[in-house]
């Protein structure tokens, strides 16, 4: 499963070199390519913080309207589509969300909506986003998030109904050029700080409904950018 995530980055570093090679009078100008895959920091490892243990085994959450954030231009945007966004401890080091062509430019970031679909809308059948009526089937209630995991030792399942647009800044910009380049952003998520109290020093208890709202916006805050270039500055 991995190989076969590499070989997209693979064929591009072939037709980039290979266009090299061929001087400047030949040029194979093939178009930017742009990835946005994901990825759990350190995921399955406990955080202990006082009396408290939790554990991360993964997360999912419904998005649209990936952006790729143009400093002093408009931001390319790729085609709006309704994504299912998951990483699940022992199946593969990232995963792609979506890929599309880019053009030229210095880029800063990457944007997206965490989207909660009515219930009509929804084709999806995921028990940990979507609740059904176990005799009809019918859909109950949906859910934007949902993150898996251990707190002290027991299994619990965080689900929110967070609707929010979310942006996240590379470390340094990336100059991309006309052709033959490739961007991969890979959005890691910093677990461990979901589940902290507004001073940083306790755990929020996932099963209380009185922790929702902190840990909604410590979800939304807490991931960072790591980038991937191919013919990119």
């Amino acid at each position: 499963m991995k190989r076969n995530r590499l070989i997209p980055l693979v064929i591009l570093i072939f037709i980039f070199f290979f266009a090299a090679c061929l001087g400047p009078t030949d040029p194979i100008e093939q178009p930017n390519i742009f990835s946005l895959t994901n990825t759990l920091l350190n995921i399955g490892e406990d955080f202990v913080l006082g009396q408290d243990t939790i554990s991360v085994l993964g997360y999912k959450m419904l998005i649209d309207t990936i952006s790729v954030m143009k400093q002093g231009m408009e931001d390319e945007h790729f085609e709006p589509e309704l994504r299912l966004v998951s990483f699940i401890a022992g199946f593969a080091d990232y995963n792609t969300v979506g890929m599309g062509e880019l053009g030229a430019g210095r880029f800063e970031g990457i944007g997206y909506s965490i989207i909660r679909p009515v219930p009509a809308e929804v084709d999806l059948i995921d028990p940990d986003l979507v609740e059904r009526d176990h005799e009809t089937g019918e859909i109950i209630d949906v859910y934007s998030v949902a993150v898996l995991g251990l707190y002290n030792n027991e299994l619990f399942r965080f689900r929110s109904k967070v609707s929010q647009n979310v942006k996240y800044g590379f470390l340094e910009v990336i100059e991309m050029p006309e052709y033959n380049g490739y961007l991969e952003a890979r959005l890691r998520g910093n677990w461990k700080q979901w589940f902290l109290n507004a001073e940083r020093d306790q755990l929020l208890n996932p099963n209380d409904p009185a922790n929702r709202e902190q840990i909604e916006e410590n979800f939304l805050k807490h991931f960072d950018i790591f980038t991937i270039t191919v013919g990119g500055v």
